[in-house]
């Protein structure tokens, strides 16, 4: 009896640990393909960079979007850019 109740109690954990490992993959599966949805803060500075941005500045992410400050042609603007595709898009809600 008492081997019983032993062997009960190790299925028991063994189960739970094995739940607990397969919740664990699961949420790690979904944080790397929201990553991999998105563009990286480097990988944008290099695409803007390639774009003939200069002094690149991640500023935050906002609504969508990815806010940057850059140069070109000598003049230094704030950028709106697509984290999907590193697309320079329209910065339609003027933060300051």
């Amino acid at each position: 009896m008492r081997l019983s109740a032993t062997l009960l109690g190790f299925a028991l954990l063994a189960g739970s640990a094995g739940t607990a490992l397969a919740a664990g993959d699961q949420s790690a599966g979904a944080a790397t393909n929201v990553q991999a949805t998105g563009m990286t803060d480097a990988q944008i500075r290099q695409k803007l960079e390639s774009e003939g941005y200069t002094n690149v500045r991640i500023t935050g992410r906002d609504k969508g979007h990815v806010d940057a400050t850059a140069a070109k042609g000598g003049k230094s603007t704030k950028l709106a850019v697509n984290p999907q595709s590193g697309q320079v898009i329209p910065d339609t809600d003027h933060d300051d």
